[in-house]
């Protein structure tokens, strides 16, 4: 398999949307609205027809899939989601398929961005939230405004949970391909992302003494400065829009 065809594969394929569409069917909940029930089913029988596509691809590529695949396929006692079908990517095989070394590979590309990517929506997310609780503490007075600030922080928390989430998977895939491809050093940089580290910028946080801040290693990757700049612009530009609709309970 030509390295074109293979880095193509990677790129037209979104593997990350069976989560988010997992996502959505935890957010739509028993009440969902017709119109939601109609773009859910629409955004699933987009996300089925690319995955039978690379499932066409990849049995003509590693043809010993197949019949894993059949098998699996068998076992399930009813019909699969969309969301829960098996993609059998390079990092989830068993040893006992060979793979060819060029899927390793972009596969291994394809997660480090994912997970550089992910570490900055993470950032910016953190920095967004300090932004928002800064606003919260100096604008927000009374009962009607209190419960709305707090459910935009819920829904920024919740977006934190599901970078977070994203990135261990994302790591544990990168792990999982690092001894097949001799890759030994990318540790150092995509580190194991414990509670403790998904924290702001220590000089947004007030609560600690200056000889206790510590910044964390999320903060000193590659690329995070320039990352930083911009979110930090992003929070102040929603700290003034939050400062205007907290105290202006008509503005919507």
């Amino acid at each position: 398999m030509s390295g074109p065809i293979c880095s193509s594969i990677w790129t037209n394929y979104n593997f990350c949307g069976r989560h988010a569409l997992a996502l959505e069917v935890t957010k739509m909940g028993l009440h969902a609205t017709n119109l939601q029930k109609a773009k859910f089913l629409e955004r699933s029988n987009s996300l089925r027809r690319k995955i039978e596509a690379w499932i066409s691809v990849q049995q003509l590529h590693i043809p010993s899939i197949a019949p894993l695949r059949f098998r699996d396929d068998a076992a399930a006692a009813k019909p699969v989601a969309v969301q829960d079908i098996k993609l059998f990517l390079p990092s989830f095989l068993p040893r006992s398929i060979d793979c060819p070394i060029l899927f390793l590979r972009y596969e291994w590309d394809f997660r480090y961005a994912q997970a550089e990517e992910t570490l900055n929506e993470l950032r910016g997310v953190l920095i967004l939230q300090s932004h928002m609780l800064k606003s919260k503490n100096r604008y927000v007075r009374g009962q009607r405004q209190m419960t709305r600030s707090a459910k935009l922080l819920d829904n920024v928390q919740q977006k934190v949970h599901e970078a977070v989430a994203r990135y261990r998977r994302i790591r544990t895939a990168l792990e999982t391909l690092s001894p097949l491809l001799l890759n030994a050093d990318w540790g150092n940089t995509l580190r194991v992302l414990d509670d403790a580290d998904v924290k702001g910028l220590t000089s947004m946080d007030n609560s600690a003494s200056e000889g206790r801040k510590r910044l964390s290693w999320i903060w000193k990757v590659h690329g995070t400065s320039a990352d930083a700049d911009e979110c930090t612009q992003a929070g102040r530009f929603l700290q003034f829009y939050l400062s205007v609709t907290c105290l202006n309970p008509n503005i919507k």
